[in-house]
């Protein structure tokens, strides 16, 4: 072995910069991966065969992977002629260790061969050598030629040379093909040359320049706004007018832009514009005021794109390049413009919902060019549309890899005798859970006795689920990306494999489970807490109970254990709630709807309000507790790496408009706190309509800004506060198998007991801020997800009916040629057009000699369209006579 001297400079987490110095050793004996090869025959894993191998430089690499990876329609590169070099594959991990990650994972799940070509004599290039990626896999083709007479090597390359190739060559005359750009005709230029990001970056340290993310307008596709910082706390908005001044750029990427009128007040920030990511599939039309700030601006760089696949369906054109059709995809996603694919076999993608990739917009072209990534299904297709959906909102739906399976225990798993030593044995307490019907996942389970001084005992019991996910395995990476389970209306995406959620881990009736448990010793007639234990814990569930269900055996007349502890359990959250509103907690609403599947649980058939019990707030005042006490806890264990939730101020300006429509209808709205506010609307009450005060508490809530998941050292004390909860400190601890949050407050709350040692990662505040942000942002999809799949499965019910149902609806806003309203008895949001209107001001419009005020109410139908592969759910006015 011939060893070399490697430094590589590295950060610390100070930000100091050193040298690292290790010895790389050089070998003449690794393998080249050849079956037949006669000087490497002792290879355990040698799958290549063919008698053409190839293999990637990094450029090609990082341009082809999605070809790679959609190999399924035509497979071209497989594990008999494709190998990867070491040489690539580390240059890609500095670069973009996502695109990394995916390669790895497609090497790993398909067998590919990597050759080691770093640690080969003869094909290592030393460190520091100029174009060292491509010298290094132009090196390792040499060697493997002369290694392998009897086979042509080839690098796939996005360069021209002797032993290069370009990917289109291989793939020509299959279906692969139509994922390459064509060369168009050239045309004179629409938009300006973007300037080099190297140079943009410059400009924008010298002040002359900024740089934000693209948020473009829903309703107004041509034009955009971009927030920007300059130094610490001064943030402006600068609007982006028309395609020409946007520049090529779409919604996400982030930009370099010049703004062309002078800042006004530089501090000034406009709170009303907010980051919408959601991607309606189906639209239900509801006015959106898109208010444009005043500076303006246009886009001179693109410092880095979005690069994602988009969702859609194609239109033919009847134009053709080399043999391939254009045809025109367009996005599901309204804030983006239609992009132009070539097809050789367009005939195959009609009907169809496809995933589209931008390949290049060039400067004289009106539109961005594409490829075709998949094919997703018939666009009819329920799953085929909960797909969109999902990948819409950047929701992981790829199998869990076999190295996150490996860390599973077998399905037959059996607790030792050891591990119940460990814990505190609960299996005598009267548990239960109580959940939605048909709930397989089970977090959480109660239980209330009376102990031996006479003072009660409750219990609040969670899936122990950090028994199961080490920290840092690749279950716990894989969980740490997901961060969340999304559930759709028909279907759920789990955060974890199946067999912890619903069956090592969730807390079934009559199976011993192991449980991270919240004990409370409480006064039997203040309910004044005296005493609150953590433990790691073994219970029994004796019932694993619906809502109604629980409801039912406490209005009973039963009187056994089971129906005491329920009894005390909701006797005891009817106390905490009032604590809880006293405080200045609100108390907000949201349309909660609840769907009928039908017989293949596919899609709904039907669908109402959701009915709750008083069991449903039962369960959430003991996990509310739950969750207030763990905060308090960790945060005083680690005062500087507690994952907390945090719920900020609402938005001023909306209170104060929704206010001001209040005032005039007699009904004051005081909003200087929480408590101010729950008092207001306790107070606003109309005669004769039970809907009113959920109509407003509704509006309330669409004020509130969203609670987020931070890093206790991120943020001062005084910001710790939870606005709706009015609670100091909070955190979920609750719902580990559902909730990456909470698998780290576990690991926290275990360390902070002394039961188990916090993992290291843990300590580092910028990683613990930087996974709070992906959880954030996780979360954010996963709610927007499930109002779209609400949104699909709405307009599916309204499909499947023949006959045209009046419904009573409830005016919630006035707009100059209609009115928004909620239908109550469906949950359903939208605008109903009133284009005849004689009159209008802020609280009432005149149609047809009709006035119409706000909170009005009025008959309106519902009504279903599909037009430019675009699902629309309209709401058409009924006239009284």
């Amino acid at each position: 072995m011939e060893p070399v001297v490697i430094s590589t400079p590295k950060k610390t987490r100070r930000g100091n910069i050193f040298s690292s110095i290790k010895q790389h050793y050089l070998r003449h004996d690794v393998p080249c991966g050849y079956s037949s090869c006669i000087h490497c025959s002792n290879l355990m894993h040698a799958p290549l065969s063919d008698t053409n191998l190839y293999f990637f430089d990094l450029e090609a690499l990082i341009s082809h992977i999605t070809v790679l990876e959609e190999q399924y329609q035509c497979p071209v590169l497989t594990n008999t002629n494709t190998l990867f070099l070491q040489s690539t594959l580390l240059e890609l991990k500095v670069k973009d260790q996502n695109l990394y990650k995916r390669v790895k994972t497609f090497i790993d799940e398909n067998h590919f061969h990597v050759f080691l070509n770093e640690h080969r004599a003869e094909t290592y290039i030393p460190q520091g050598t100029k174009d060292r990626e491509y010298l290094s896999a132009i090196k390792a083709a040499e060697w493997l030629s002369s290694h392998l007479p009897q086979v042509e090597i080839k690098v796939i390359s996005l360069r021209s040379g002797e032993r290069c190739i370009k990917l289109e060559e291989i793939v020509k005359n299959t279906i692969l093909a139509d994922m390459f750009p064509v060369d168009e005709p050239a045309m004179n230029p629409i938009f300006s040359e973007h300037i080099n990001p190297i140079q943009a970056e410059k400009m924008i340290k010298e002040g002359s320049l900024f740089e934000g993310v693209l948020h473009v307008y829903r309703n107004s596709p041509d034009s955009a706004w971009i927030r920007v910082t300059r130094n610490v706390g001064q943030s402006f908005d600068v609007a982006i007018k028309g395609i020409e001044n946007m520049n090529r750029s779409i919604d996400g990427d982030v930009v370099a832009i010049e703004v062309l009128n002078e800042p006004m007040d530089i501090e000034e920030k406009l709170d009303h514009l907010e980051e919408v990511e959601g991607v309606d599939v189906v639209n239900i039309k509801v006015a959106n005021v898109e208010e444009k700030p005043h500076r303006e601006g246009r886009v001179v760089s693109i410092l880095r794109n979005k690069q994602k696949s988009y969702c859609g369906s194609i239109r033919r054109t009847g134009v053709f390049i080399d043999n391939r059709e254009q045809c025109l995809f367009s996005p599901v996603n309204p804030k983006l413009p239609e992009i132009k694919i070539y097809c050789a076999n367009p005939s195959r993608l009609e009907g169809m919902r496809i995933t589209v990739s931008i390949d290049k917009w060039d400067i004289s072209s009106n539109l961005p060019q594409g490829h075709v990534v998949k094919i997703l299904g018939e666009i009819e297709d329920v799953k085929t549309e909960s797909d969109v959906i999902l990948l819409e909102h950047d929701v992981v739906i790829k199998p869990f890899t076999q190295a996150a399976l490996n860390c599973l225990p077998p399905r037959d798993w059996v607790l030792t005798q050891e591990e119940i030593d460990r814990r505190t044995d609960l299996r005598d307490r009267c548990v239960a859970s109580v959940d939605p019907p048909g709930c397989k996942d089970i977090d959480d389970a109660l239980h209330c006795k009376v102990l031996p001084n006479g003072n009660l005992e409750v219990g609040v019991h969670i899936a122990d689920v950090t028994h199961f996910v080490l920290p840092e395995s690749a279950l716990d990476l894989e969980a740490s990306e997901r961060c969340t389970t999304v559930y759709l209306v028909e279907r759920r995406t789990d955060m974890l494999p199946g067999i912890l959620t619903e069956v090592l881990c969730s807390l079934v009736c009559n199976q011993d489970r192991l449980a991270f448990s919240v004990l409370w010793e409480l006064d039997p007639k203040t309910y004044e807490i005296k005493k609150t234990t953590f433990c790691k814990s073994l219970i029994h569930s004796r019932a694993s109970l619906s809502y109604q269900k629980a409801q039912e055996i406490i209005d009973s007349n039963v009187n056994d254990e089971m129906a005491f502890s329920l009894r005390k359990l909701l006797d005891i959250s009817k106390h905490l709630k009032r604590q809880r509103i006293v405080a200045g907690a609100l108390e907000l609403a949201s349309a909660e709807v609840k769907f009928e599947l039908d017989t293949d649980k596919l899609k709904a058939k039907d669908m109402a309000l959701y009915k709750t019990f008083e069991t449903n707030s039962m369960v959430e005042e003991f996990m509310l507790l739950a969750n207030i006490a763990v905060a308090d806890k960790i945060c005083e264990a680690y005062p500087a790496y507690s994952i907390l939730r945090r719920h900020p101020s609402p938005k001023l300006d909306d209170l104060k408009k929704l206010a001001e429509k209040l005032e005039y209808l007699g009904y004051p709205l005081n909003y200087d706190s929480s408590l101010t506010l729950a008092e207001s609307l306790n107070r606003i009450i109309r005669q004769n309509d039970p809907y009113f005060n959920t109509i407003i508490r509704m509006q309330v809530t669409r004020c509130m800004n969203q609670a987020v998941y931070f890093c206790s050292s991120e943020v001062d004390r005084h910001e710790y506060y939870h606005y709706g909860l009015a609670a100091e400190i909070y955190t979920h601890f609750t719902s580990p198998i559902r909730r990456y949050a909470d698998i780290l407050v576990h690991r926290l709350l275990a360390a902070a007991i002394d039961v188990k040692s916090l993992p290291e990662k843990m300590t580092d505040r910028r990683e613990m801020g930087k996974i709070c942000r992906r959880m954030n942002f996780r979360n954010r999809m996963s709610q927007y997800s499930e109002r779209t799949s609400a949104n699909l499965h709405t307009y599916l019910v309204f499909k499947g009916r023949k006959d045209v149902i009046e419904y009573d609806a409830i005016v919630t806003e006035i707009l100059p040629n209609g009115v928004d309203v909620m239908i109550p008895k469906i949950g359903l949001e939208g605008e109903v057009e009133l284009p005849n209107a004689s009159e209008y001001d802020s609280r009432s419009i005149v149609v047809e000699n009709q006035k119409i005020s706000l909170y009005d109410h009025i008959a309106v139908h519902v009504d279903i369209t599909f037009q430019n592969f675009r699902k629309t759910i309209n709401l058409q006015f009924i006239r009284k006579s």
